[in-house]
């Protein structure tokens, strides 16, 4: 077990004996000239994986792909961890510097440049990459340690191969034991002498946490310490109330204003001072101290700090003649544990702490519970009689700590950990459990559990449980609700076809994703039965089922109406706008319509830790399209929040505040990704339309433009040259495969319902966006470009030629906004269409001329291709993300839907707009773009 592990076992009394004993063994070991240079690819460590090369090859960054999600960034929190202990990182990247330098100093990231010791980029190679650093600083080989998720050969530097999930990360290195590390003082340890011998004594919990000698104060902060506070409010994520950031000027601003007091909070015990360990900002408002700011580094979590705190913060408060203090929580998304704590410690439900109320407490109270926290055992002891014996219930969670820093585990696994304290004996067994509860749990699944019957189904069932790392699996369950992805699907079918000799129908995930159903299949193939029938019935039985499912998902808050005594709609009267999404492609394109064709007052909905970090963030998008103009600045106006929560993700008041102001709203905000499952889109994509029409229905009347898709009327459930009327409601029986299709489908039945209860609204159905016919600029993540560039990187294509939509942006972005400036266009739905089809032939032979070399085969040899090239090369991930979205033959393309258009044609009349074709010109504006932005790459 390495050391690092070691030190963050948690405080159990059984485990003291055996942790002294391994630490003992350790010290003898004289590792005093240990060195760790930890060696990333910059890519992998930091951008979502699309294309991974092997042989230790680097890549080129990409700013679109910087990952932000939770287990990534914890991971890094977890190397600045490592760096405390005396680790070096260094990073490797074929990019420029600068490029390196730029995503390191984004706010969204927790890494930064100071982390980083060695940088080595323009390389071509992650072994170019070390010999540069060993020969510019004499670091020996056997220092460097690479890690990464592909193995590499490396010629005798050391390597520690990632797994792919990165929520296993931080575990895989602590297991491995590569970061055992003591510092040089070890070395008078080595002949035994001063290592003392077991002691057989046993302490308790709060004995040892006594002996620790921990002393935690409270100072007021002076000018000089404004920048250390500004740091750790930037830098302090996980224990932190409410994610509040201020900068340098604004500290020394308030320091010079009246009733607010900044603390630093110190922190050291007998093993050492800590130092400025967090900091604590508020305001004192009479009687009453009101906390803006409570929060405290991971490195001192764990030994009751946090109780500690709170008894000195009641104790200072007092001496501003306070008797009560405020608090109230603000989520991040990182901060469950400052909920936890703060519901513990005001004894309040954690659901009314998640809601944000200011949650009051007096000085004395607060007091007394943190030493009830502290003194378990005495809590419930009478005055007069001190010596009574009591066992009593820890309010001490000694896992937390490891709960917060490992990564989210749902209510089982919490439950299955918390077993441990009273089940488990020595250190090596809780961690071993510990690593084994990563391991998901099988919940959340609407089948019962049945267990696998036949031999065929177990294989299955075993498969599935590698891939989705759950503990068991029934026959029964959905691949995508115990957390498939169509990465693990098209692991999946590479897989079967490794296990069983044969080819898996694609859509079987989607159409007919269980175990019975795949056995079923397999059976009837090696029985020579008709496979057709029973793969038949089962894509019937599911499309039912799903049907149900999404009908059920159509519903509207009873709170949500225009029959309330509302102040009227005017569209004559409208100053103020919201438009969400402009942070995605159409997004960016609406908002440089909006600025040019009005002269609206621009409020943008941005998901951001700060007002400061939104703007940034619109800029960089509209940047990245060749959109953006510093005359802009005047014209928008960027307001935090989160489609995925209630209320929008802001405080009651706020959105009061924000639903007087707002005067219209084009909601274009949505997750269009198609290669996600509906549930991983839902809290935005459906969840987002309650709360803008929830918006709309408050204070007064707003119309809501909303962008959806041609794609609610599904090939699969008409025939060709079926004319879906603008006005038509997408029907029940629309067979939807795709999460965004299904997701756009219940959206505009919620909006169906917001109409009929008086709300004036427009919908948008937009079919195929491609990229601006002027600049080129493109989207990467629509299905159809992603099918192209699967062919590009595998270099096979379908012979077969069928037609493809392409609809430049910058039409559709002035069309939309052209048609909503209208006063007729209340309550009407709109089909925006290319003005001429494309076909894959006429595709296939402008990529050739351009240089992309593919070969062509007939549709079904294509399919068996690409799954077989997967197979031999697992590096092609946008193949083997495709996999599990290719159509089972080509009926499904050869389908056609002819859309209505009137309301377009007539909105448009009397303006000059008209869809520019696409031909060989712009759609090579097109190529220029996704090789400039290398999002294909040309080969030799």
């Amino acid at each position: 077990m390495g050391m690092y592990a070691f030190a963050k076992a948690p405080y159990v009394n059984s485990i003291y004996k055996e942790a002294a004993r391994q630490i003992s063994r350790l010290i003898k070991l004289d590792l005093s000239n240990k060195r760790n240079i930890l060696v990333f690819d910059a890519d992998v460590l930091l951008c979502e994986q699309e294309e991974q090369a092997g042989d230790a090859v680097l890549h080129e960054l990409d700013e679109q792909r910087v990952v932000t999600d939770d287990s990534y960034l914890l991971f890094q929190r977890y190397l600045q961890e490592l760096v405390s202990w005396g680790n070096e990182i260094m990073l490797c990247s074929r990019s420029a510097p600068g490029q390196l330098n730029a995503i390191l100093d984004r706010e969204d990231l927790i890494l930064t440049k100071q982390e980083c010791k060695y940088m080595s980029c323009e390389c071509e190679t992650i072994t170019e990459a070390i010999l540069q650093i060993h020969r510019e600083h004499g670091v020996l080989l056997d220092q460097f340690i690479v890690l990464d998720t592909k193995e590499l050969y490396l010629n005798g530097i050391r390597q520690l191969l990632l797994p792919e999930d990165s929520t296993l990360w931080m575990q895989s290195v602590e297991a491995s034991g590569i970061l055992d590390y003591i510092s040089a003082e070890a070395s008078r340890y080595s002949n035994g002498e001063d290592v003392l011998a077991d002691n057989t004594e046993e302490y308790s919990l709060e004995e040892f946490l006594q002996s620790i000698q921990l002393e935690v104060t409270l100072r007021e902060i002076n000018e000089l310490q404004a920048e250390q506070i500004e740091h750790i409010l930037h830098n302090t994520k996980d224990f932190n109330l409410t994610g509040l950031l201020w900068t340098q000027e604004e500290i020394i601003g308030a320091l010079n204003g009246d009733n607010q007091l900044i603390y630093s909070v110190k922190v050291q015990d007998r093993f050492g001072d800590y130092g400025m360990a967090g900091t604590i900002i508020g305001t004192v408002d009479k009687k009453s101290f009101k906390v803006d700011a409570l929060l405290l580094n991971c490195r001192v979590l764990g030994k009751n700090v946090e109780y500690h705190l709170m008894k000195e913060l009641a104790n200072r408060i007092r001496e501003h003649q306070c008797d009560s203090i405020v608090f109230h929580y603000q989520s991040s998304g990182r901060n469950e544990s400052a909920a936890q704590f703060l519901a513990r410690i005001t004894r309040t439900d954690l659901k009314c702490v998640h809601t944000g109320e200011a949650l009051t407490i007096s000085c004395k109270k607060l007091e007394d519970y943190a030493n009830e926290a502290l003194h378990p055992d005495k809590a419930d002891q009478e005055p007069d009689m001190p010596d009574k014996p009591h066992k009593a219930d820890r309010s001490f969670d000694p896992y937390q700590f490891i709960f917060n820093r490992w990564n989210k585990l749902d209510e089982a696994e919490k439950d299955q950990i918390n077993d441990l304290v009273s089940h488990t004996k020595s250190i090596e067994e809780i961690m071993r459990a510990i690593a084994d509860s990563k391991m998901k749990t099988r919940t959340g699944v609407k089948a019962e559990y049945l267990q696998p019957r036949t031999e065929t189904e177990q294989k299955i069932a075993a498969l599935w449980a590698d891939i989705l790392n759950v503990d068991k699996v029934g026959v029964l369950d959905n691949f995508f609700e115990l957390g498939g992805t169509s990465i693990m699907a098209a692991q999946l079918i590479v897989k079967f076809k490794n296990a069983f000799d044969m080819m898996l129908p694609v859509r079987i995930f989607f159409d007919s994703s269980s175990i019975e159903q795949m056995a079923m299949y397999i059976e009837a193939v090696k029985s020579e039965q008709n496979k057709q029938d029973i793969n038949e019935s089962a894509v019937s039985n599911f499309r039912y089922k799903t049907r149900e499912f999404l009908k059920n998902e159509v519903w509207l808050d009873e709170e949500i109406t225009g029959a309330k005594e509302l102040q009227a709609w005017d569209h004559t009267r409208i100053h103020n706008v919201l438009l969400t999404g402009v942070t995605g492609f159409l997004g960016a394109f609406l908002l440089q319509e909006l600025i040019a064709m009005t002269d609206y007052h621009m409020v943008l909905l941005v998901r951001a830790d700060s007002v400061q970090s939104g703007y940034e963030r619109v800029v960089a998008n509209m940047e990245m399209y060749n959109l953006w103009d510093e005359a802009y600045r005047s014209r928008i106006e960027v307001c935090t929040g989160d489609l995925a929560r209630p209320l929008l993700g802001q405080q009651l008041q706020d959105f009061n505040e924000l639903a007087v102001r707002i005067d219209s709203i084009y909601h274009a905000g949505a997750i269009t990704n198609f290669l996600e499952p509906y549930n991983k889109i839902k809290d935005v994509n459906v969840q987002g339309v309650q709360e803008i029409l929830r918006l709309a229905s408050t204070h007064k009347l707003k119309q809501v433009h909303y962008v959806s898709t041609h794609y609610v009327f599904s090939t699969l459930s008409h025939e060709n040259g079926y004319i879906a009327y603008e006005d038509t409601i997408p029907s029940d029986h629309e067979v939807l495969v795709l999460g965004y299709q299904q997701s756009k489908w219940v959206g505009e039945r919620i909006m169906a319902l917001a109409k009929e209860r008086g709300i004036p609204l427009s919908i948008y159905r937009v079919g195929r966006i491609s990229g601006s016919s002027t600049t080129g600029a493109c989207q990467t993540r629509d299905i159809m470009w992603l099918m192209i560039k699967s062919c590009v990187e595998a270099g096979v294509l379908f012979e077969e030629n069928v037609n493809i939509e392409f609809i430049p942006v910058d039409y559709v972005s002035k069309s939309i906004v052209a048609l909503s400036l209208q006063a007729g266009s209340s309550n009407k739905n709109f089909h925006i269409v290319a003005s001429k089809m494309n076909t894959l032939n006429q595709v296939y032979t402008w990529m050739n001329s351009y240089g992309f070399k593919v070969e062509k085969m007939p549709y079904e040899q294509w399919k068996d291709e690409l799954v077989d090239r997967v197979a031999e090369n697992p590096n092609l991930n946008t193949t083997k993300a495709m996999l599990p979205f290719i159509p089972e033959d080509m009926g499904e393309w050869d389908v056609e839907i002819m859309y209505d258009t009137t309301n377009v044609t007539k909105g448009l009349s009397e303006t000059t707009i008209t869809c520019p074709e696409v031909g060989e010109e712009v759609f090579n504006r097109y190529l220029d773009y996704f090789v400039k932005t290398k999002y294909f790459q040309l080969t030799p």
